[in-house]
């Protein structure tokens, strides 16, 4: 009786076994790969809200200190100095520690990069999350305005307050600018990020005539 029991278990698992495989068409996988995606998973949806805890666990991976931006332009391009930056080192709860790069001037490469009177460039930020405030503002100099000579990697400008322009809130961005004199010239941009910190970065060209 136990013994007949058993095989009608078996022989209606068996049956339902070949039902469920038939559910399946052979075209379809059953890989995460075949998912779409909504957006590649580098991508910020830049639509986050940072009081939600995805932007909070998005922002939380670059915790530590700023990175430098880039700047692109037909003769080549340059890594930002990293001036005045107060940024989330780590975060416990509520509780935030902070890497303050306190510096009384705007700090770029110490090496200028050749750029023609009219030209293109493209600013790229560190990382895939966009800025909460973002501008940039350009400065005339002379080396003689500059701390740091010799064999240093950077050099710092005193340089007076001057209006920003306001950029998109965006990653990577083309700036146009205008006919300049020729010249030493810094820019610089000033970058924010809302509950991450705030970044000076700091680039130094020369304007040749054409």
């Amino acid at each position: 009786m136990h013994a007949n029991s058993r095989k009608k278990k078996a022989y209606y698992l068996i049956c339902l076994a070949f039902i469920l495989t038939g559910c399946i068409s052979p075209d379809q996988s059953l890989s995460a790969s075949a998912v779409p995606l909504s957006r590649p998973p580098t991508a910020v949806d830049s639509t986050l809200s940072p009081s939600t805890a995805d932007y909070q666990a998005e922002i939380s991976r670059y915790y530590g200190q700023p990175d430098a931006a880039l700047l692109l332009v037909d003769q080549g391009k340059q890594r930002s100095g990293i001036g005045n930056a107060a940024w989330t080192k780590s975060k416990t709860g509520d509780v935030r520690v902070f890497y303050y790069g306190d510096v009384f001037g705007v700090v770029t490469p110490a090496q200028p990069i050749d750029v023609a009177s009219s030209f293109t460039a493209t600013l790229v930020l560190p990382g895939h999350l966009p800025p909460s405030k973002l501008g940039y503002t350009l400065y005339p100099v002379a080396e003689e305005d500059s701390r740091g000579q010799g064999e240093r990697q950077f050099k710092t400008w005193d340089l007076p307050y001057q209006p920003m322009t306001a950029l998109p809130l965006e990653t990577r961005q083309k700036i146009v600018f205008d006919p300049i004199a020729e010249g030493l010239y810094v820019l610089l941009v000033d970058a924010e990020w809302e509950g991450l910190g705030s970044v000076d970065y700091g680039f130094l060209l020369k304007i040749k005539n054409e």
